[in-house]
């Protein structure tokens, strides 16, 4: 017999492991080890931000605008991490905008 899929709600909070709190609290005081971080950062992506769901929600327009908003922040990080950082000025204005 197949499990029932979970309902997906957006805006509920993914769920988080310790390695994961730890991590994110590790990133925000700057002492985070490089597994940590990308810990943290994939976290962030994909459990907070959604960017490798599908964000459309049949049962509501509403809950499908929120996941996308979710999605965004995530895929403008992405685009953030794969920027050529040449083109960035030393005043750390982009000279060209990164979206």
């Amino acid at each position: 017999m197949p499990r029932p899929r979970k309902l997906f709600e957006p805006w509920a909070p993914p769920a988080a492991e310790l390695p994961d709190v730890v991590a994110i609290k590790a990133l925000s005081t700057g002492t985070a080890t490089e597994d940590q971080q990308k810990r943290a950062l994939h976290f962030i992506l994909v459990s907070v931000c959604g960017v490798d769901d599908e964000p459309y929600c049949p049962r509501s327009d509403r809950d499908t605008a929120y996941a996308l908003g979710k999605r965004r922040v995530g895929t403008y990080l992405r685009s953030l991490l794969a920027a050529d950082i040449r083109k960035f000025k030393s005043d750390g204005q982009p000279s060209q905008q990164v979206t």
